[in-house]
């Protein structure tokens, strides 16, 4: 006796014959998206650009013209070292010392702008977290027109600004993209690690516009 099948088996049996006899697609690779570098990713020269962001921070930034600024840390920097080496090895507390006067003096004499910088911390020593922390927090929150140049180590060898400080993170203006820094994820000095961000206190510069 042959099996009695009503509509809706008939379909489904129908259906998994055709899936049966389509033949599979051939699948192609998928393209992998690379991410590209951006400028500044392989070259040492964020001392130069923290000084610029550091200048339109407190001055007003549309005034300023850039890349006449970013010619005059480069001729700068060559008194103290070849530019090649530090675009391969980076710039050092001496370096970023002179192009900042170098940036003061520009900036006075094209807009007659008065912008000091001074050293946050003399030393490196018994300087906790909490010092660092408190110690910018109260150097920015006294006027808008300020902002501090900090270097560090450990997850990068790296020169960026700070503009504000909350009490869970420092907040950047970074030539290398980042917005913030938290604070659990630093640490002031040495050892040095890749876990941290490492504070360096004698690599801190308060810069402010004089009224």
């Amino acid at each position: 006796m042959a099996d009695i099948i009503n509509f809706m088996t008939y379909r489904k049996h129908r259906k998994i014959r055709r899936l049966r006899n389509v033949p599979k697609p051939v699948q192609q690779g998928k393209r992998r998206r690379i991410k590209p570098k951006r400028q500044g990713d392989l070259d040492g020269l964020c001392g130069v650009y923290s000084i610029i962001n550091a200048m339109c921070a407190v001055y007003k930034r549309k005034k300023i013209d850039k890349y006449r600024l970013f010619k005059h840390l480069l001729l700068t920097l060559e008194k103290d070292t070849t530019v090649t080496a530090a675009i391969l090895d980076g710039t050092y507390k001496k370096h970023l010392n002179n192009m900042m006067e170098t940036a003061v003096a520009y900036v006075g004499k094209k807009h007659g702008a008065r912008i000091t910088i001074n050293p946050l911390f003399k030393h490196n020593s018994n300087i906790s977290l909490k010092s660092y922390w408190k110690t910018l927090q109260e150097f920015l929150s006294k006027s808008k027109r300020r902002c501090v140049i900090v270097g560090y180590r450990g997850k990068h060898d790296h020169w960026t600004v700070i503009y504000d400080v909350t009490n869970d993170a420092l907040k950047l203006l970074d030539s290398g993209g980042t917005k913030r820094i938290r604070r659990h994820s630093c640490q002031v000095g040495k050892p040095y690690t890749d876990k941290y961000y490492h504070l360096i206190p004698s690599q801190v510069w308060g810069i402010s516009l004089k009224d």
